[in-house]
């Protein structure tokens, strides 16, 4: 093992934010890097993963945060560090497989002398997090979490489902969050939380999803015109089907009035209205599950709108199905879809 140490400090005051406050950037500058991949801080310390490329042995850098010296940490141990947690004791680093080695390792720096201890060898890339008196790595590519005690290294494997295709792990003070790959609507993302307490293991499995790079509203709209022109459409003819529910009140044919869709009272209504896209807590779950559910079996127009492709002043549709009914009926004709 060899420790390099050595001192480095720039400061940049950025145009934009040199007021009053003094707030400024600061760049420590020759410090070694080459292919920076991972970073954590924690204390006064900042520790930066760092490849040094054509088949070189890498590093872990620390950097203190105040002053910018830095020490150079090397070790056989550290092939390519992807993955970086401290708990103030120990920075556990997960390494990648290199061109000298066939696997990868989780590897733990002690803080205090800057020595590197194998934690275990790895056959794929983990993601790590610290909590209590546990390291966690969760491995996708089988559906594991490992913990691992942080002082005796001992490892207990839990095996589930709900941890297939997990991408990346964090925590709090109550719960591991596994994002994965897999196992939401479509076969999108989807979120599992793990009692630190009980160890349960939960999936999340009715989270909103949005797409804010790209409107589907508008997209689908591009793709009516493209297939049907410019001119008038009759809605019997559509070859393009849109399903999404609506949170809006529906107007009365009787009275031409507004009222809230049938199954939903005005403070749920409201609540879905003011919701934020990233809801999780469980009782905003519920509230989205039973709108989905809702718009699901909505037939008439009391219930639940489906979106338009195109609506008028009113809301009321123009282009599209106005109910999940009419655009199941209409994606079967066209066999978009089976049952």
């Amino acid at each position: 093992m060899t420790l390099t140490l050595s001192v480095a400090l720039a400061t940049f005051v950025a145009p934009s934010l040199a007021d009053a406050s003094s707030r400024s950037i600061v760049a420590f500058n020759d410090i070694g890097l080459a292919y920076p991949y991972a970073i954590t801080a924690h204390g006064q310390y900042v520790w930066i993963g760092n490849s040094l490329g054509g088949g070189k042995r890498s590093q872990v850098i620390r950097v203190n945060a105040r002053t910018g010296a830095h020490l150079t940490i090397n070790s056989p141990l550290l092939t390519d560090p992807y993955g970086l947690v401290s708990d103030g004791t120990y920075v556990w680093v997960e390494n990648a497989a290199s061109f000298a080695t066939s696997r990868g390792n989780i590897s733990r720096i002690d803080i205090a002398t800057g020595k590197v201890t194998l934690v275990r060898s790895l056959s794929e890339q983990v993601d790590l997090a610290v909590a209590g008196p546990y390291l966690w790595a969760v491995n996708g590519a089988n559906g594991t979490l490992l913990r691992i005690n942080k002082t005796t290294l001992a490892t207990t494997t839990i095996s589930s489902p709900l941890l297939d295709e997990a991408s990346a792990v964090t925590a709090d003070k109550h719960y591991l969050w596994v994002a994965r790959d897999g196992g939401g609507p479509l076969d999108r993302g989807s979120l599992t939380k793990i009692s630190l307490a009980t160890g349960a293991i939960t999936a999340i499995k009715t989270l909103a999803h949005t797409i804010t790079a790209d409107p589907p509203d508008a997209a689908t709209y591009e793709v009516f015109r493209i297939l049907h022109g410019a001119g008038n459409v009759d809605n019997a003819a559509l070859r393009v089907v849109r399903m999404s529910p609506l949170i809006q009140p529906v107007l009365s044919d009787a009275t031409g009035r507004w009222k809230l869709p049938a199954g939903l009272s005005l403070t749920e209504f409201g609540k879905l209205a003011k919701l934020d896209m990233d809801a999780v807590d469980q009782k905003e779950v519920l509230l989205i599950d039973k709108f989905a559910g809702l718009w699901l079996k909505s037939s008439t127009a009391n219930d639940i709108p489906n979106q338009s492709i195109q609506h008028h002043d009113n809301l009321q549709t123009r282009y599209g199905h106005p109910r999940f009914s009419d655009a199941h009926a209409r994606a079967l004709a066209l066999g978009l879809c089976t049952q």
